[in-house]
């Protein structure tokens, strides 16, 4: 299931997907190329020594003893790929801390329009 959250009325320019299911994420690429819109790669992760959710609570395993960090620059590097093979501009935001956080304050630096979000239930 995935979460849209938009943020204005306008037609968006700039959109958000954060580290959302594969079909979530096509969707984001679809509804960016669609718009013409700026798509913004998020990835929140854990950074070790803060109670924000573990990148491998996120869905994403990572092998014990490695850097998330490095993880999820390889993670983001392979969804700017996919939306760069739909012609789609992209940008990869890559950043330890709480996610609710982390999305907000790019959607705000970014002046992002809609969010799209990949529900765990």
């Amino acid at each position: 299931m995935c979460l849209l959250a938009r943020l204005s009325c306008c037609r968006p320019s700039e959109l958000l997907a954060e580290d959302a299911k594969p079909r979530c994420f096509r969707v984001a690429v679809q509804l960016a190329k669609t718009f013409g819109a700026t798509l913004h790669i998020a990835i929140v992760y854990s950074s070790g020594n803060t109670s924000a959710t573990a990148w491998s609570d996120m869905g994403i395993p990572y092998a014990e003893g490695t850097d998330p960090g490095e993880d999820a620059e390889v993670h983001a590097d392979a969804m700017a790929s996919d939306a760069r093979t739909q012609s789609v501009p992209r940008q990869t935001h890559v950043m330890p801390g709480f996610v609710v956080e982390q999305v907000l304050s790019i959607a705000a630096a970014q002046s992002v329009e809609l969010i799209v979000v990949g529900i765990r239930a």
